[in-house]
């Protein structure tokens, strides 16, 4: 258990006013041994390949839990219950489609607000012509 920063907090505290401060990246793959002969990510095997390497970065298992007014600042606390599929996700395939198609997919995704009642993170895969990109979104107290 250890306390949020003040900057931990001061990144947090505008996504509570709908400024999101998460970032986000993409990463373009080679996902020959990714996928299947249909193109779909084989996600089952690429979730149990991040969750063996998860305690590595154990921030990337906890939350962030406030205590009551006047008691200090939030905490990093380990999330009670973790399961990976909940972070590591994956799209449909997106055949016959350029850049701009996986940007705009990669926009929706990056939209989508992370879970405060979960660790502050989010994995998505979305096979390709590309490949397979790997957007992230995380919450940049995490990182």
């Amino acid at each position: 258990m250890e306390r949020l920063t003040a900057q931990d907090v001061m990144t947090l505290w505008p996504d509570e006013a709908g400024w999101s401060q998460d970032i986000g990246l993409v990463a373009l793959l080679d996902a020959c041994d990714l996928v299947d002969t249909d193109g779909r990510i084989l996600l089952g095997d690429v979730q149990t390949s991040i969750e063996a390497r998860l305690p590595l970065a154990p921030r990337l298992r906890q939350v962030v839990y406030v205590p009551r007014w006047g008691l200090g600042r939030p905490l990093w606390v380990d999330a009670a219950a973790f399961d990976v599929r909940d972070h590591v996700c994956a799209v449909p395939p997106v055949h016959h489609a350029d850049e701009a198609r996986l940007l705009e997919v990669v926009e929706e995704l990056r939209r989508r607000p992370l879970d405060r009642s979960r660790p502050l993170w989010k994995m998505w895969f979305v096979p390709g012509p590309w490949r397979a990109a790997g957007p992230r979104s995380m919450s940049g107290s995490t990182t």
